[in-house]
């Protein structure tokens, strides 16, 4: 296995540099003994040494993006709090460059009884920013968190995800240079993992520095340009994000084969199994009271205008046009919450017309979908379409319904963002209206899924019966 620490992704200066890293904690098997360690101090041992980590040695390159991979226990956590400075390694060094802000513990820096709104100038406090400066920040911290009145309560009253929401907010709204986030992902709703990733994603494109633990593989591939494997506290290996990732997986398989062959289940269906069956079961769906439950696919399209935007993290454009409503439903009228994987959606945007005072004027829609990577998984508008959108009068409202024929995609959360643009002398688009992640989707997969889409397929078999009887 390969412990390079020189590998680079094309930029020699560093953002973080950890050297010889090791933490040992000291283990006593009852409380007299912590005693009589302090009484004789360095005479005599009562405590069992467990090092947590052991000359760990690795740079991360500004802006680049470095994963952090291994079991539960591996000392992945351990490492990060000696990054960020909030706990002291027994060996070696570490060194960082610019304002680092880390999510690690659930609700870490947080005082219980000061107010979600209060525990923002706590933490600007200890980050070293002033008062000003995060009063500045306040309203998009505040937008960010999206958790309304509970924002001005105590955070004692918070559930785990409120708490995920308010601390990822602060953290990724001071602009940090070296950002480090332990399992954000893991708690909260839908709509959280995907406004996170996309701001995640927004980092990497401004250039700053992140550090990335997580369990789940993909993102690890897709987000990360290199990976650090933690195997019991040691460097196991280090390099480009898909080789590592490929060789962790092919080592848990085999542990777990081990383990399988030792112990039988005795049920085929496995535990995960059971989780992911329960997890993307499909939400009780409701009629919506626009369309009157009538059924899309018919000729009755059109029921009524959407006037709700489901989720929405921001919105971008000179609102010329402006996005009013935005509806996802089945085949049958109903409106949608999750569905099965392969089956057809129809996806309804009423958008207003506030300013155009041209009958003419050519209007352009389209939408993207997205994984919870915030990677696109399909995109198109009505240009690409070949499909003219009628510019309604000043004050009215337009509303344009598109049928899916949805893939056979591994099962998840989705997210929709919606658009209009107005097209320029020239054909260009000129952004009105863009809605990021207007809606999250659940997709949930009867048929296993390997990859993110299940290609339709056709199978066939041939036999030469002129071979049979003949010598190989």
């Amino acid at each position: 296995m390969s412990s390079d620490t020189n590998q680079t992704p094309g930029n020699d200066e560093y953002a973080v540099r950890v050297r010889d890293l090791g933490k040992m904690y000291e283990i006593y098997t009852k409380p007299a003994d912590r005693l009589k360690q302090y009484i004789f101090g360095k005479r005599r041992q009562f405590f069992t040494e467990f090092w947590a980590l052991q000359k760990i040695s690795f740079d991360v390159h500004q802006g680049e993006t470095l994963g952090i991979i291994g079991r539960n226990g591996a000392g992945k956590t351990t490492l990060l709090q000696c990054i960020a400075g909030t706990l002291n390694p027994t060996t070696g060094t570490t060194e960082t460059k610019g304002r680092i802000t880390a999510m690690l513990e659930l609700g870490s820096g947080f005082n219980p009884e000061f107010t979600g709104r209060e525990n923002v100038f706590l933490n600007g406090t200890v980050l070293g920013i002033s008062k000003n400066e995060m009063q500045s920040r306040l309203e998009s911290i505040e937008s960010f968190a999206d958790i309304g009145a509970f924002f001005d309560c105590p955070v004692k009253t918070y559930s785990k995800g409120m708490y995920a929401r308010l601390a990822f907010s602060i953290l990724a709204n001071i602009d940090p240079d070296v950002f480090i986030v332990d399992e954000a992902l893991a708690v909260g709703d839908a709509i959280f993992r995907h406004r996170c990733m996309h701001r995640i994603n927004q980092m990497k494109e401004r250039g700053v520095t992140i550090l990335y633990v997580a369990h789940d593989a993909s993102s690890m591939k897709r987000l990360c340009d290199r990976v650090v494997w933690i195997e019991d506290g040691s460097l196991r290996m280090i390099g480009e994000a898909s080789d590592v990732v490929d060789a962790y997986l092919e080592h848990q398989f085999k542990i777990t084969s081990d383990v399988s062959e030792r112990k039988p289940v005795a049920d085929s269906k496995t535990q995960s199994e059971s989780i992911d069956a329960e997890r993307y079961k499909p939400a009780e769906t409701k009629s919506h009271n626009q369309v009157n439950d009538c059924s899309l696919s018919s000729e009755s399209l059109f029921g009524g205008h959407e006037m709700t935007i489901p989720a929405g993290d921001y919105r971008v454009g000179d609102k010329r046009l402006e996005v009013q409503g935005i509806g996802v439903y089945d085949e049958h009228g109903r409106q949608l919450q999750s569905i099965e994987s392969g089956k057809p959606i129809w996806l309804r945007m009423s958008f207003k017309n506030n300013s155009i005072n041209d009958p003419d004027a050519k209007l352009q829609t389209g939408w993207t979908i997205r994984d919870l990577q915030g990677e696109p998984i399909s995109s198109t508008n009505t240009g690409a379409e070949g499909s003219e959108v009628p510019c309604p009068a000043i004050g009215e409202c337009t509303t344009i319904a598109w049928k899916l024929s949805m893939p056979m995609l591994r099962g998840g959360s989705y997210s929709i963002t919606m658009g209009l643009s107005v097209l320029d002398d020239e054909g260009h688009p000129q952004v009105a209206d863009r809605v990021v992640n207007a809606t999250i989707i659940q997709i949930h997969a009867t048929n296993q899924v390997h990859g993110l889409i299940r290609v339709p397929v056709e199978i066939e078999y041939q036999t030469d019966s002129s071979l049979a009887g003949k010598d190989a």
